[in-house]
């Protein structure tokens, strides 16, 4: 980058904070911030000289880089509607253009300019304007998303959990949508760098069984005819799960460090920053998943919200599933015939998080009475089956004999819940390969309990019987086969 170019945006930028200081009022508050920017233009005019030479110009080394922000950090610091939206405009420009560098400002203690930018523009959703809080979320996607990557650790936590909050606690549909894009982009970028892949790269996921499970099926056979095509929640209100006294949260007020003081982890414990990154979103949202009520101080909890929120959590925990590579899953590897598989070193710390947070998380919703977390559930359940299945033996034969079986046999189980169920065996068991997968390691293992699900004819037996009228065209067109006939023995 130029100096030209870097001088243009930045008198820009000032000069559309300029003109919204002008329009303050108090006029006492904003005295420090209209001298900064005068001081700014002064130190911009001699980087704006002629140079010498004819190659680019060091911003760096000629110019005081971070002072860039100071004047835009301060006018945050006010928590004035208008005042905020013209310093958010003017950081996203700034940090689009690639002026986010690993600074340090010169203030008492020093911090990093990354960790106070994070942490003024995370303050500013509490205010109640909706285009503030879009610029919000612009400039936060723009941190997480920009290269080289500088917002890592509880800086990275503090921007996933403002997006959160915004999408669950927003006024307007428009940010609630854009909130919830912003943190798709974010798990994408963070997956991608943890495989060596740009943030922005591209790269096609398929989602095994998912397309199987977006039927709308109504909760008994009578309301089918008279249903809609939209779910509707049950009136009766879902558990509330104990929280852990040493559960990580999401949400908090002001500094992010006491939020997330419960359950630090130790950077020594990974290999790089990237991996440290995707474990501690992906621990948090499985435990976020499981809690009822994480919210931040402004927002305004209900049973709706609630919901959303752990809707929101599963989804983005499919969606790092069903992103993972080899550096998340681990690639199994014998060192010897007699020896036992062992995986990457990196991998094991997440496959470990699947066993002990995300199958909780999972058994917990998994009975869920609300349609649509029953469903999200099982299409985790689908992808940790297909892509993880090496990993979890022990833990694939709990869900089946503990929910499923017990759903399909249960007389008090909903229509649309056993419908949902045969759905996800369809899914699983239409991949031969799962078949004799799940036939060599539980009904031939003698330490495993055998899952009648290996024949075809006890999905049958266990579930009522469905209405033509109302069943799923593509379980209607499922091939039946007859029970193969024994040759009579003859003595």
């Amino acid at each position: 980058m130029d100096g030209q170019s870097f001088c243009s945006v930045a008198r820009q930028g000032i000069s559309k904070l300029q003109k919204a200081i002008q329009e303050h009022k108090k006029h006492k508050e904003v005295d420090n911030i209209s001298n900064a920017c005068e001081q700014f233009l002064v130190e911009l005019d001699k980087l704006a000289e002629p140079s010498n030479s004819q190659s680019p110009v060091d911003i760096q080394e000629r110019f005081d880089y971070a002072a860039l922000f100071i004047p835009f950090l301060a006018a945050l610091e006010l928590r004035n509607p208008k005042l905020s939206e013209s310093a958010l405009d003017c950081l996203h420009e700034f940090v689009a253009h690639g002026y986010l560098k690993d600074l340090t400002l010169r203030v008492d203690p020093p911090r990093s300019l990354a960790e106070v930018l994070v942490e003024n523009v995370c303050a500013c959703s509490s205010i109640e304007d909706d285009t503030v809080q879009m610029q919000v979320i612009r400039v936060l996607q723009t941190s997480v998303m920009c290269e080289p990557s500088i917002v890592h650790g509880a800086n990275l936590l503090q921007c996933v959990r403002t997006c959160f909050n915004l999408h669950l606690g927003s006024s307007s549909q428009a940010n609630q949508t854009a909130a919830k894009a912003a943190l798709s982009r974010m798990i994408n970028a963070m997956m991608n760098r943890l495989e060596g892949l740009p943030a922005s790269a591209c790269r096609h996921i398929e989602e095994p069984g998912s397309q199987d499970l977006h039927v709308s099926v109504p909760s008994t056979p009578e309301a089918a005819r008279s249903s809609g095509p939209d779910d509707a929640l049950p009136k009766q209100q879902e558990p509330t799960p104990s929280p852990s006294p040493n559960g990580a949260h999401m949400n908090g007020s002001g500094s992010n460090s006491k939020a997330l003081e419960g359950d630090k982890v130790e950077e020594t414990d990974f290999k790089s920053v990237e991996e440290r990154d995707v474990y501690e979103v992906f621990h948090r949202l499985c435990r976020l998943s499981m809690k009822y009520e994480v919210v931040d101080s402004w927002v305004k909890p209900d049973e709706t919200m609630n919901m959303q929120s752990k809707m929101l959590s599963l989804e983005l925990l499919l969606s790092m599933l069903d992103q993972s590579g080899p550096k998340f899953k681990g690639a199994p590897r014998r060192y010897s015939p007699s020896s036992d598989l062992v995986h990457l070193p990196g991998s094991a710390k997440f496959i470990t998080c699947i066993k002990q947070q995300l199958c909780m998380s999972l058994l917990k919703n998994g009975v869920s009475p609300a349609p649509r977390v029953f469903k999200a559930a099982l299409q985790v359940f689908v992808t940790l089956i297909l892509n993880f299945k090496t990993h979890l033996k022990q833990e694939i034969g709990v869900f089946f004999t503990t929910i499923f079986l017990r759903i399909l046999e249960s007389p008090h189980s909903t229509y649309q819940q056993k419908t949902m169920v045969l759905q996800l065996l369809h899914s699983i068991f239409r991949d031969p390969q799962t078949v004799v997968d799940v036939f060599v390691n539980y009904d031939c293992d003698l330490k495993q309990v055998s899952l009648p699900l290996s024949s075809p004819f006890s999905p049958a037996t266990l579930s009522p019987p469905l209405h033509t009228d109302i069943c799923p065209p593509h379980l209607l067109s499922l091939p039946l086969h007859p029970r193969p006939s024994l040759p009579r023995l003859t003595l």
